[in-house]
């Protein structure tokens, strides 16, 4: 779970401040939306909601339009090189 998160969240191992708002103010919309079922006296403002839900949408279209413009994909950055497995068949055949 801790490898999802930081992938997620994460690019070239720092925090994605984009990444990050845009996972909280989705969590707070959510939790906004959901305040009448623990007080019913609350009226839900619908721009307010609204609002949250467009902020989110926005962080995430430009983490999208960021990723598209990049000439390297950013997630390979996160990910470390290996060495290619060698078996012995392989390295009878090649001398």
């Amino acid at each position: 779970m801790k490898k999802f998160i930081g992938d997620l969240l994460k690019t070239a191992g720092k925090w994605s401040f984009k990444r990050v708002t845009a996972l909280y103010v989705l969590n707070i919309a959510i939790g906004y939306a959901l305040l009448p079922l623990f007080f019913p006296s609350f009226n839900v403002q619908e721009f307010v909601f609204w609002g949250f839900l467009t902020y989110s949408g926005t962080m995430i279209g430009m983490v999208l339009k960021q990723k598209l413009a990049s000439p390297t994909p950013i997630e390979d950055v996160n990910k470390t090189e290996e060495e290619p497995l060698i078996f012995e068949e392989d390295n009878e055949q090649n001398h």
